[in-house]
């Protein structure tokens, strides 16, 4: 989502613009024909704007496979998730504890 607000800025036109993920749900999620989640249905809104003044392509890329701007990526999403947390500690997804499976 953030890759898309980030090229929707004013400035942003006329350009050829790749968004890479690792997340193949997000990819799926955006090219489904019925969107249930309204941050899958913003990002949309979002690139159809910013397709029509761009090229946008959006790719998936594996997931820690030693590309290192991918790894420089998750470990950024890691410290803002954190940072919206508030910790680092303990199994909590937005404090919510998460169930261990065994």
């Amino acid at each position: 989502m953030l890759g898309a607000k980030i090229v929707a800025e004013p400035e942003m036109h006329n350009k050829s613009i790749r968004i890479l993920t690792d997340s193949k749900s997000a990819l799926l999620a955006l090219n489904s024909c019925m969107v249930r989640s309204g941050v899958v249905w913003e990002c949309r809104q979002t690139l159809r704007y910013v397709t029509q003044r761009n090229s946008v392509e959006l790719s998936w890329i594996k997931a820690h496979s030693g590309n290192e701007e991918n790894e420089s990526v998750a470990e950024m999403a890691k410290r803002a998730a954190y940072a919206l947390l508030g910790t680092r500690t303990g199994n909590h997804a937005f404090g919510c504890p998460l169930e261990q499976t065994s």
